[in-house]
Parts: C-alpha cells; sequence; structure tokens
C-alpha cells in the first residue's frame, strides 16, 4: 500500500513538472532588461539601423528582428542581421555594448558595412560557438584575446581590411572547425602554418589573397598535426612547392583544393596533387606548371571541376587522360598550349556543364566530340584554330547553352534566328554565311 502510494505520488511530481515545461515553452521569460539596453547601445552606433532596424522597439527584445534568445532564461543568444534584405548597408561601428551578451552562442554580422576596429572584448563572450564579421569594413590588428573562444567552432574575419602579426592564438580555439581569414594580411604572420597545424578539430580553412610566403621544408618536417581537411583554399598568394607536403598530409580525405593564383612551377605540383584520390574540386589555375598534361589526373576518379587555365602545359589530351573521370562537370584548360585529340566517336564517361578551352587546338575541323555532351550550358572554344561549318547537330546541342564564344576562328554556315536559353554569345572574327545575321539572345 505504500508503495503504491509512493509510486502516485511520483507521478503527480512527474505531471507537474511537465506542465510547468510545457508552460515555460508557452510563455518563455523575457527579454533582460540590461541585455536589452545593450541591444539599443549597439543600434545607437549604427547609421542606418533607423531604416533596416524598424522592429527594435518596446520591451521585449527577443521578438526583435535578427535575435533569438533562450526560452528559460530570457538571455540573447544568437545576434544574426544577415537574413535582412537591407535597402542601405546598416554602417557604423560594432559598440562595445556587444560584449555585454555574455550569452551569445551566435553572432553574425555578415556584409552590413560595419567599420573600425573589432573590440578586443568579444574575447569575453565564452559561449560563443559561431563568429562571422566577414565583408565588412574592419581595420586594424585582429585582437589575440580572440583565442579565448575556447567553445568557436566557426569563425569567419574574410575580406576585411584587417592584419595579423601572429596567429598564435588560433592555437587555442581546440573546438575549431571552420577558419576564413581570406584577405586578413598575414604578410607578417611567420607562424602561420604551425599555429593552424595545432587546431586539430579544423575542417575546412580558407586563406585567399593573405599575402602568404613560400615554407621552408624543413619547418614543414618538423610539423607533426592531425588535421584532416576536407576543404582548403589558399589562392592567390605567392606559395611554392614547399608548401606539398603540407598539404599531402593534411589533405588525405580532401574534396575541395585551391591553389590558384600562386607560383607552383613544372610539371611535379599536379602530378603530387593528382595522389589525393578524394579530390572533387580542384583549383591551379593561373600558375606557372608546364610540361604534359598528366595520365594521373584520372586517379582522381570523383573529380567534378577542374580548373588549370592560364598555365604553360603542352601536350595532347587524349581519350586515356580522361577516362576515369566518370564525374567530370566543369574542366577548365584554357589558355595552354594544349591539343585535343578525340576520336570523333568516343563517347566519354562524363557529361560536360562547361568546357572552356580558349587558345587551345580543337580544329581545324569542328570538335565532333562535343555532341556527346548535351548538357553543356557553357561553351568557350575562342581562339582554337577550327576552319570549318557549323554542323547541324551543334545548333541542337546549344539549346541548353546560356553561353558561347566561338570567336577568332574562322567558321561558316547560316545562323539561327535565337538560342532560347542563352543570354550571352560571342562570334567576333567568325566568317559567317549571311554576316549580317545576329543571334538573338533571350
Amino acid at each position: 500500500m505504500l508503495h503504491s502510494g509512493f509510486n502516485f505520488l511520483l507521478c503527480v511530481v512527474a505531471i507537474l513538472c511537465i506542465n510547468l515545461l510545457c508552460v515555460e515553452s508557452f510563455y518563455p521569460s523575457k527579454c533582460v532588461e540590461t541585455e536589452r539596453q545593450a541591444l539599443l547601445k549597439f543600434k545607437d552606433a549604427l547609421i542606418h539601423s533607423k531604416v533596416n532596424l524598424t522592429s527594435w522597439k518596446g520591451e521585449e527584445c527577443c521578438k526583435w528582428e535578427g535575435i533569438s534568445c533562450h526560452n528559460l532564461t530570457g538571455y540573447v543568444t544568437s545576434l544574426n542581421l544577415k537574413p535582412f534584405d537591407y535597402t542601405k548597408a546598416v554602417g557604423g561601428k560594432l559598440d562595445y555594448s556587444i560584449c555585454e551578451l555574455q550569452h551569445l552562442i551566435s553572432l553574425n554580422l555578415d556584409n552590413i558595412g560595419l567599420e573600425g576596429k573589432i573590440p578586443k572584448c568579444i574575447g569575453s563572450l565564452g559561449k560563443l560557438i559561431e563568429l562571422k564579421l566577414m565583408y565588412n569594413n574592419f581595420f586594424g590588428v585582429i585582437p589575440p584575446s580572440l583565442g579565448n573562444l575556447s567553445n568557436l567552432q566557426t569563425l569567419d574575419l574574410s575580406h576585411n581590411y584587417l592584419t595579423a602579426n601572429d596567429l598564435e592564438w588560433l592555437s587555442h580555439l581546440s573546438d575549431l572547425r571552420y577558419l576564413d581569414l581570406s584577405e586578413v594580411n598575414l604578410t607578417l604572420a611567420i607562424d602561420w602554418l604551425s599555429s593552424i597545424s595545432k587546431i586539430h578539430t579544423l575542417s575546412e580553412l580558407h586563406l585567399f589573397g593573405c599575402g602568404l610566403h613560400q615554407v621552408t621544408p624543413k619547418s614543414i618536417s618538423y610539423m607533426n598535426t592531425s588535421i584532416s581537411l576536407k576543404s582548403l583554399d589558399l589562392g592567390e598568394n605567392s606559395l611554392n612547392s614547399s608548401i606539398l607536403p603540407w598539404v599531402s598530409n593534411v589533405g588525405k580525405v580532401l574534396i575541395t583544393l585551391d591553389l590558384s593564383f600562386n607560383q607552383f612551377k613544372g610539371s611535379k605540383p599536379l602530378f603530387e596533387i593528382t595522389k589525393l584520390a578524394s579530390l572533387q574540386h580542384l583549383d591551379l589555375s593561373h600558375n606557372e606548371l608546364s610540361g604534359s598534361f598528366p595520365h594521373t589526373i584520372g586517379q582522381l576518379s570523383y573529380l567534378q571541376e577542374l580548373f588549370l587555365s592560364s598555365n604553360k602545359f603542352n601536350s595532347v589530351i587524349i581519350e586515356t587522360h580522361l577516362s576515369n573521370l566518370s564525374h567530370l562537370r566543369i574542366l577548365d584548360v584554357a589558355h595552354n598550349s594544349l591539343s585535343f585529340n578525340l576520336s570523333l566517336d568516343s563517347v566519354p564517361p562524363f557529361k560536360l556543364f562547361a568546357l572552356y578551352a580558349s587558345s587551345c587546338t580543337l580544329g581545324p575541323k569542328f570538335p565532333v566530340w562535343l555532341k556527346h555532351h548535351g548538357e553543356l550550358r557553357v561553351l568557350d572554344i575562342s581562339s582554337s584554330g577550327i576552319s570549318d561549318s557549323f554542323p547541324k547537330w551543334f545548333w541542337n546541342l546549344s539549346s541548353s547553352l546560356i553561353y558561347l564564344n566561338v570567336s577568332y576562328n574562322k567558321l561558316n554556315g547560316p545562323l539561327p534566328k535565337s538560342i532560347p536559353n542563352m543570354k550571352f554569345s560571342i562570334l567576333e572574327n567568325s566568317s559567317t554565311i549571311n554576316s549580317d545575321r545576329h543571334l538573338s539572345c533571350s
């Protein structure tokens, strides 16, 4: 009897607790007054806040646009101004009052025209998991106090006017997964590689246009890292082959690799990179790569996008180069001394979405193998040595094209009055029958 009474009491307590939780969920705690005042100070430091933050009034700040609060405590947990469709950039400065929001988990002020320096006190927001301040006009040195944000998983300070003299503070972000410092001036941060190598949780790294220079092979040999990156962007720097051992070390499961606009030379870099078998996107454009188009490119069987334009390759591309690339959708080999020698009846294992082969040799006959790529949306075969007529099948193929460039060839034949989906076409210096007729683009 006593036992059953105790069970009944437990059931009553459980029901009361459930009801209390339901009440709390339907009637969440109100905005904390000190945080409401902090948000108003933050708003006052913005230039166009009256236009863009019209909902920021009244007592209940948890209902303001871009604000999320904890249901039980009422503390502000997220400030996200990104989703708004601004008539003007908000502009202004990031006020220190932001640091009074000590329960913030996410701070996203992406592309709203903020300027000035990043407040050092942001390093005191110890619960932050996500910090995004990209595409603003912040300047000055990135405050090393950001290294105190030990729970941070996403950090994006890209596309501002920031500098960093060292990156040692990054090594304290032990839970960081995503890092984008693109266009941050890192010319003085000689420790960039060693600091980043200590972030063992990192899976995505973007350092595009940071002024990075070559690293010494000796420094890499002493570097022990367990990083396993899925995406790596080191484009538009001054890097050379000395970085490749590190890339190979961290890139065993790499999906996206961008090393464009650097100083890679010769045939070795591409040969080494083709060992990264999981790659789906590879950009080595605008370097000084030379020699033959490597047969080892076929090792990248998952490759979807290949960008090798503006290098110094000098060879012939044949079927065996491409026979294993069944997922290839974009091929860009423009502005190389490459010749395509693909048999007329060969059916490729892939369907291209875009082909950029300007200044390569595809002629003198019109490349018949293009008819197998019925999903082409972008085609640039300008200056490719073609002296021929437009084949009839090409105009059937072109119904899917949105961009066509066949200029600086010797093509002849009538043109259709229009191609329904095409947005842009360039036919200059192509000899055509009825030369006064131009394609009409919808």
